[in-house]
């Protein structure tokens, strides 16, 4: 028996490799930069320990550590020490993720050893022990560094039962404080541990058989570590105000009706539960613009709730033990991220099914009498059907660039569009990212204003040099999330960097004044590095190169110039040195440009008329010479440069 578990346990190592050994290629995604990679009190390693048991977890990041109120002191410290000891290597990360998920399903097969000791079982163990190692559901868990404190939670919650286990078995106190110890590592590893304190009665009723006196008297101490817990998390986090919930966090806000909210709520659950089996699609977020809640999931969410409650009934009735504690455990920890009854900013994810999903192991374990011949074939089928799915898609979740171009169906959500165009912008791809505004309108057809919308367009906005857009952004973000240290940050940068441009376009000015080319020409080059989308700039560099006689150069400048400032009244002035630059070249054909562009701008300018008729007449363009000596003498006949042009047009032209 001992040799044959310890065969099963390294295949349970070996199938957990061969599902998710991909991982340790993957980058840093989505939460991990509010917990490790922003985090600044993480990133001091293992001497920020005392700061992170008694500040609230989003400390450290400037842009979450006035709000968010999680409290999970042993997940950060885990990153940590990983910043001590691997310097906060993405893969060296991953690796101890996977180390951890391993272990925690090798503590599955152990537990339900415990519960179901029969050598008869011990096939059936390893069955559920494998099935719950290759669970799809598990993918964005196993591959997102921040999901550690989900393992750890669950983890810790296995080892506490079998620690209860050991208890009930022998009566030692060691393992009544064991299982109390690591109840408390899953409270602060997660605070959604917090309805464990229900699954340990009802653990020791319908699994273990105990009396239900019996079985509340045990369970009384663990109200101990629940009080250590709530003691710390309240000096932790009791000064952070709460921030409303807002529709682009939880798309069941659009629900104005507060039962058809919470039906839709039965509705997800019920999505949550078939999930288990039928894991798909395997996406990381759900959020507004995903689903499309109607009366019809009103009457699906209720159908679902129906369910459960005659489901439940028939178990209680028929003594069903084992089945409704499977249910009641999924029921118990879905109910928390759920919002059925408190409110969260999330609608769903497959992350908050991770723990529920050991509830499996004990609604499949009526199927323990079956043959082994059935088990061997049925644990075939089902672990090779889940192992294809993992290791076709696990891929997707490299980094947050392959979640979107690897799974199309991700791009449905307002948070996916905002997220993908987060991406872009940081990979600092340029052939992609001029899908940033793309991305943005999208997002906005979905939520016409929000933050993130405001704060993806500002940060792109910024990076190409439109100050005044990318200003008109974060003053959006500001209003909505005043607290916001980072928006308040960016909105200084920008006023600061608009001042300092306007000081020294003041320099440029004076230099040019006193004909210093040479200075003003070394001050525009080295603002230009700072803002590359000033037009002032570029007309100043066009007006000191025309003056130092480098005059294609300043050509360019003072097209540059009107191009990025097309409404300013001046353009007409440069167009009309930008024509006398080409004359100063002889090129003729180059004068034509400016000057229509002015009647474009002025179709009665005289000057532009009369200059253009000039230039045809010297390209020896009489008809378009013609042309414009009827428009500029209908403005003014006496013209005498226009007349004694006409004179000179050859007689056919005249007649025209």
């Amino acid at each position: 028996m001992k040799n044959s578990r310890i065969l099963f346990v390294l295949i349970i190592i070996l199938i957990g490799l061969v599902n998710f050994y991909k991982v340790y290629e993957f980058d840093f995604s989505l939460d991990d930069n509010l917990y490790i990679t922003k985090n600044e009190v993480v990133k001091k390693g293992i001497s920020s320990v005392p700061t992170l048991f008694s500040k609230q977890s989003g400390f450290g990041n400037a842009d979450y550590e006035d709000y968010i109120k999680a409290y999970r002191p042993l997940t950060l410290t885990s990153f940590a020490l990983d910043k001590t000891i691997f310097n906060h290597s993405s893969s060296w990360m991953h690796i101890e993720n996977l180390v951890l998920y391993l272990i925690l399903c090798i503590l599955v097969y152990l537990l339900v050893n415990k519960i179901w000791s029969q050598e008869d079982y011990k096939y059936f163990n390893l069955f559920i022990a494998l099935l719950f190692t290759v669970l799809p559901i598990h993918q964005e868990v196993v591959s997102c560094i921040k999901s550690r404190d989900e393992i750890f939670s669950l983890l810790f919650l296995v080892a506490s039962l079998i620690f209860l286990i050991s208890y009930v078995n022998t009566e030692s106190k060691i393992y009544l404080l064991l299982t109390n110890l690591f109840f408390l590592f899953s409270l602060f590893s997660k605070e959604t541990a917090l309805t464990y304190l229900f699954i340990y009665p009802l653990f020791l009723y319908l699994i273990l058989n105990l009396s239900l006196k019996l079985s509340l008297k045990i369970s009384i101490i663990f109200i101990v570590p629940l009080l250590i817990f709530l003691s710390l998390r309240w000096f932790a986090v009791h000064e952070i105000k709460d921030l409303p919930l807002i529709l682009e966090n939880n798309a069941l806000l659009e629900i104005n009706s507060i039962i058809d909210r919470k039906l839709n709520v039965f509705y997800l659950i019920g999505i949550y539960f078939v999930k288990l089996i039928f894991p798909t699609p395997l996406l990381w977020d759900y959020s507004v613009g995903y689903w499309k809640f109607n009366q019809t999931t009103v009457f699906i969410g209720f159908i679902v709730l129906i369910g459960f409650i005659t489901t439940f009934y028939f178990c209680y009735k028929k003594n069903l033990k084992i089945l409704l504690f499977g249910l009641l455990f999924f029921f118990i920890t879905i109910n928390i991220t759920s919002n059925l009854f408190i409110e969260i900013p999330a609608t769903f994810a497959d992350r908050f099914n991770f723990t529920p999903s050991l509830a499996l192991v004990f609604l499949i374990a009526p199927l323990n009498g079956i043959k082994f011949n059935y088990v061997l074939s049925i644990s075939f089928i089902v672990v090779s059907v889940y192992s294809y799915i993992n290791f076709t898609t696990l891929h997707s979740w490299k980094n947050e660039i392959t979640m979107f171009e690897n799974n199309s169906r991700s791009i449905k959500s307002q948070r996916g569009y905002v997220t993908y165009a987060l991406a872009i912008f940081n990979t600092n791809d340029t052939v992609k990212y001029e899908k940033i505004p793309f991305l943005i309108e999208k997002s906005r057809k979905i939520i016409p204003i929000s933050f993130m919308n405001e704060n993806i367009m500002g940060l792109y906005n910024l990076r190409i040099k439109k100050f005044d857009d990318a200003l008109e952004n974060f003053l959006i973000c500001k209003k909505l999330n005043p607290k916001s240290k980072t928006i308040n940050k960016k909105i200084n940068q920008i006023n600061s960097t608009k001042e300092f441009s306007t000081l020294r376009l003041i320099e440029i000015k004076k230099s040019i004044d006193n004909k210093n080319y040479d200075t003003a020409l070394d001050l525009i080059n080295q603002t230009l590095i700072l803002n590359d989308k000033n037009s002032d700039l570029y007309y100043y560099k066009g007006f000191v190169l025309n003056k130092k006689k480098v005059i294609k150069d300043a050509i360019e400048n003072y097209y540059i110039s009107i191009n990025l400032d097309i409404n300013n009244p001046r353009n007409i002035s440069i167009y009309f040195t930008i024509s006398e630059c080409e004359i100063k070249i002889n090129n003729l054909h180059g004068v034509i440009k400016p000057l229509m562009e002015i009647i474009k701008l002025d179709s009665n300018n005289f000057l532009a008329i009369k200059n253009l008729s000039i230039a045809y007449f010297k390209l020896n363009l009489y008809k378009e010479s013609n042309y414009y000596i009827k428009l500029g003498l209908k403005i003014n006949p006496n013209d005498k440069e226009l007349n004694f042009i006409k004179n000179k047009l050859p007689l056919s032209t005249q007649l025209l």
